[in-house]
């Protein structure tokens, strides 16, 4: 057989295949297949800390929250989605790939009020917005990587705070 030029000769791999069956059969047991442990975790709402999210991210009955964080990684599902869930907060997701141009627009029209997300966002549209597009902020907090101080600095001269929850996946909450 041939493709793109390469001949490839056949080869039968059933003799290959007996020798590792048979090394698989000599070196593991029916004991090494057995589960060595079964999780099975259940987290009751009681064990939340949800003053975290009343605290930092400032979210309370009805406020508009956005959390950039996708709902698979750990930061979007406890912060972008139990965290509204359990307050009562109204919760805005953006659908698609970052678009700048998207992203402020839907931060204006939607009056959020609270948003958490990563450095690299503000980095982003750091050129294109303006006071007009964030002006419904209140809270913004940042999650993931440190910020840096020229950027929180030049938040600051649009009258947005930057809060940095330091907050990173390994340590489970803010």
């Amino acid at each position: 057989a041939g493709a793109a030029g390469i001949q490839i000769k056949k080869v039968d791999f059933s003799i290959f295949s007996k020798k590792i069956v048979q090394l698989a059969e000599k070196k593991i047991s029916e004991e090494d297949l057995k589960p060595k442990l079964k999780i099975d975790l259940e987290l009751p709402k009681d064990k939340i800390n949800i003053s975290t999210f009343k605290k930092i991210l400032d979210l309370e009955r009805g406020r508009r929250y956005f959390c950039s964080a996708h709902p698979a990684w750990v930061t979007g599902a406890i912060y972008g989605v139990i965290a509204p869930f359990l307050i009562g907060s109204r919760n805005y997701v953006i659908e698609g790939r970052f678009d700048s141009k998207i992203w402020k627009k839907f931060i204006f029209e939607n009056k959020i009020e609270s948003m958490y997300t990563a450095p690299t966002v503000f980095r982003l549209v750091k050129e294109e917005i303006t006071k007009r597009d964030i002006k419904y902020l209140k809270r913004v907090c940042s999650v993931g990587e440190p910020l840096s101080k020229s950027l929180v600095e030049y938040y600051k001269k649009l009258g947005i705070k930057i809060i940095d929850t330091y907050w990173q996946t390994e340590t489970g909450a803010i």
